[in-house]
């Protein structure tokens, strides 16, 4: 797992790597003390501790950067201000750190994020399931669609993929639609949005979808 730290306060930044350390053991850890120059890596980083206040891009601004590059970095905000914190709500957002209270809130936050990139799998031994945002089903054949865009038609059934991706936080919502949780934006009563795009819920699943979503949302202290 690649860490990186953005805090344009260098002690803070020390404070933090040192209980990521102390929590989670040696990891690649990189330190960035802007956003931008943490958006000029060219390195993929799984997770990164994010400062909301910063000179620059501030951390909510990093994250709309993430989204529109399509970056799936997960993220943990720390501040000192909480009235930013419904401004940084989204996706891949785990939760907020108020930083007097990083030693006792960030070591469960990153085993949260331990769990929910351990959970990944590889479909075909080419395609890694955190990549995919929703599956489409076609005949004998699922068509993977693609957080950053393509799709791949998979030679299986959706019965055996919904087997095979439940762990790795799948949701069916309907006999055609398969979806990755971690890539919803927004759900409503009969769709899903999924990278832009309106997915059906059929009729029967509806209350299943809304319940498991909801739970998915809890256990990883997402806010959605």
């Amino acid at each position: 797992m690649r860490i990186a730290i953005c805090d344009d306060d260098k002690i803070s930044a020390e404070t933090i790597l040192q209980i990521c350390k102390n929590s989670i053991g040696e990891r690649e850890y990189l330190i960035f003390c802007s956003g931008e120059e943490f958006l000029s890596c060219e390195k993929g980083i799984d997770l990164v501790i994010l400062d909301i206040e910063m000179p620059g891009l501030n951390g909510i601004e990093v994250k709309e950067k993430l989204h529109t590059l399509h970056k799936d970095t997960l993220i943990i905000y720390v501040t000192n201000h909480r009235e930013f914190v419904m401004d940084a709500f989204g996706i891949h957002v785990l939760g907020f750190i108020e930083k007097g209270r990083l030693n006792g809130q960030l070591p469960v936050m990153l085993q949260t994020a331990e769990q929910i990139l351990d959970q990944d799998t590889m479909l075909d031994g080419l395609y890694n399931s955190r990549d995919i945002a929703y599956i489409k089903a076609e005949h004998n054949y699922g068509r993977l669609v693609f957080c950053k865009g393509g799709t791949y038609l998979m030679r299986a059934s959706m019965k055996e993929l919904e087997e095979k991706l439940t762990p790795c936080n799948f949701l069916r919502i309907h006999r055609e639609y398969l979806v990755n949780m971690m890539w919803i934006e927004g759900i409503q009563e009969k769709s899903v949005c999924l990278s832009g795009k309106d997915l059906p819920i059929s009729v029967r699943m509806r209350g299943e979808v809304g319940r498991k979503y909801r739970e998915y949302c809890r256990k990883n202290a997402r806010y959605c």
